[in-house]
């Protein structure tokens, strides 16, 4: 068996909706469409990964089709992740949950089960848009305990 990429991403085309700005998906939670187009995520529960290297300022010379990689969940490492424009001040450690748009934000203790990510940096001014360090949450605890 041949190893194809040590890390593990999946290089794909933006679905229509998202191909007229892709620089600014960079961070966001996404899903593969049928169609195997990245679309964004608007739960934990269908996010597979977060959107890293975006097409930009090529997509003229691309014929407008743009795309990025998305990072698997499953990565080990820490990941850039979008933060959405309703979050509070987060420190490093905080859980971070998943909004309807992809991006992320501040959770409570008692929505743990919707964390996707891990803050491993503070962000004290927090805009809509802004990138933070943070670690993926692989599998929410929700999922795990519906699997046993």
């Amino acid at each position: 068996m041949a190893i194809i990429n040590t890390i593990p991403r999946v290089r794909a085309n933006y679905a229509v909706t998202l191909q007229g700005s892709p620089h600014m998906h960079e961070g966001k939670f996404a899903k593969l469409d049928a169609s195997g187009c990245i679309v964004l995520a608007t739960g934990a529960e269908d996010a597979l990964g977060v959107i890293t290297e975006p097409d930009s300022l090529l997509q003229a010379q691309a014929g407008n089709v743009t795309g990025a990689s998305l990072l698997y969940k499953s990565f080990g490492g820490i990941v850039e992740v979008q933060l959405s424009g309703d979050t509070e001040a987060i420190a490093a450690g905080d859980l971070l949950e998943l909004t309807e748009t992809g991006t992320v934000k501040h959770t409570s203790s008692t929505k743990a089960d919707k964390a996707v990510a891990i803050a491993v940096e503070p962000a004290s001014a927090t805009t809509a848009g802004q990138l933070i360090r943070a670690v993926l949450i692989p599998v929410t605890p929700t999922q795990a305990s519906e699997a046993v």
